[in-house]
């Protein structure tokens, strides 16, 4: 998209808050929420935060940093929508005063990383990721005593919660497409379209948004912790490389 068209949705979609996403060196999702009113400014990269209370960020010394938003990852956001405005999102690269990336920005590394694959001769990197996770009580309790693709209701006890969350995806733009009870109990796959590596990225950060927000609805909790149980299946990611070549793929 371009800054004139983000301005001219949030001003026809009555657009209040826009969230300026990034995250830190272990994946966790940051954001600096600007008003309608502070769009321009956001567009024109002058949203600055303090790096040294991002965790991998940068230094002490070097806190001062700036956030620029990546355009083409503008999307509204409905999940977070209240009685007090609707909400989209910006995902953003940290760059240092100078213009240069940070230390710790890992949206960053991974555009390098993909600069670097089309200058050996590759087109483009498409990824797919198969994330798994919990739906626990309250309590942290497990819900049912299902296994692999358990469908009976006194084996499956969280289906609906499954739905939701994959019609909360197709709100916000990413493409649901499969979902089942995974091995262990209480614990789900969903999976959605692949993309390009940088969008495919973005979505799997506001895969774990949308999980947590749909549990905690229902008051419950969700999680993507690689082993939360001892004696009990971990939750695995799944992912899915290919790369294009003078119209070859080649897949990983």
């Amino acid at each position: 998209m371009t800054r004139e068209e983000i301005l001219k949705t949030v001003e026809d979609e009555g657009i209040k808050f826009i969230k300026m996403m990034f995250v830190d060196i272990k994946g966790v999702a940051k954001a600096i929420e600007v008003t309608h009113y502070l769009l321009e400014s956001a567009l024109d990269n002058k949203v600055t935060i303090d790096g040294s209370s991002v965790e991998g960020m940068t230094t002490v010394e070097n806190s001062d940093l700036i956030l620029v938003p990546d355009l083409n990852s503008f999307r509204r956001f409905p999940i977070e929508d209240s009685e007090f405005g609707s909400v989209a999102i910006l995902m953003c690269f940290v760059v240092k005063p100078d213009g240069t990336s940070a230390d710790g920005c890992v949206r960053s590394v991974l555009n390098k990383e993909l600069k670097n694959m089309n200058g050996i001769g590759f087109d483009r990197m498409n990824v797919g990721f198969e994330p798994e996770f919990f739906l626990l009580s309250d309590r942290a309790e497990l819900l049912d005593n299902g296994s692999y693709a358990d469908t009976l209701p006194s084996k499956d006890g969280t289906a609906h919660i499954r739905h939701e969350i994959m019609f909360e995806f197709e709100r916000c733009g990413i493409i649901p497409l499969t979902c089942h009870h995974e091995r262990a109990p209480s614990q789900c796959e969903i999976t959605f379209k692949y993309a390009d590596a940088l969008r495919s990225c973005d979505n799997l950060i506001l895969y774990k948004i949308i999980v947590e927000k749909v549990a905690k609805k229902h008051n419950l909790i969700a999680t993507l912790e690689p082993k939360p149980f001892d004696g009990v299946n971990g939750c695995g990611l799944h992912t899915n490389i290919s790369l294009s070549k003078d119209g070859k793929k080649y897949l990983f």
